[in-house]
């Protein structure tokens, strides 16, 4: 998770700024034609859970994602029930919010021309308003989580909605990115919050 700053800082902000716009139609269209892996395996061993952590994190922090992502349909396809691979990722994405943060003020920090109300790459009032939002919110997603069946769950409307709009800010992300207006950090911070 803190290469992942080191990563975003330093390559072509045009081809990171395409990469998330793939991302985001991947996951959209993920979401939507409900492609999702097979359960067809269990949950490897140590070396194979630090591996898949590795993954995980590296591209939580350059996507500016909680791991869920990956996470969700890394658990399914090892045969955790939906429920719980949800509920784990919700637990996984502070620690990788926490390590991407630190990442994103460490490589930061000392960057020219950065905008007011800035610590490294974090734009403090969205932080503030955007957390306060989330956490007053996120016990509302939990309870509805817990009451809808696994294939609401896996595919309900509100899944669809964040999906679409994430695609939408793909869109804008890619066209920006190809006209080099924004940066790929710019394009993110729109797009993950």
């Amino acid at each position: 998770m803190l290469i992942s700053p080191l990563i975003a800082t330093h390559p072509n902000t045009k081809l990171l700024g395409l990469a998330f716009a793939f991302f985001l139609y991947f996951s959209a269209v993920q979401t939507l034609a409900n492609l999702k892996p097979k359960a067809s395996r269990q949950l490897p061993q140590a070396p194979g859970m630090v591996a898949a952590g590795g993954v995980i994190g590296v591209l939580s922090g350059l996507l500016g994602a909680g791991g869920g992502f990956v996470s969700v349909p890394f658990m399914t396809w090892c045969n955790v029930a939906i429920h719980n691979a949800v509920a784990t990722s919700a637990a996984l994405g502070f620690p990788i919010a926490v390590a991407g943060t630190l990442g994103y003020i460490v490589n930061g920090w000392s960057t020219p021309g950065m905008p007011a109300w800035t610590l490294g790459f974090v734009y403090l009032p969205a932080f503030i308003v955007i957390s306060i939002a989330s956490v007053s919110t996120a016990p509302l997603g939990a309870k509805a989580a817990h009451s809808l069946n696994v294939a609401g769950l896996a595919r309900g409307l509100p899944s669809c909605c964040w999906r679409w709009a994430r695609t939408c800010c793909g869109v804008a992300c890619a066209l920006s990115a190809m006209a080099a207006r924004v940066s790929a950090s710019q394009c993110i911070s729109a797009a993950s919050g």
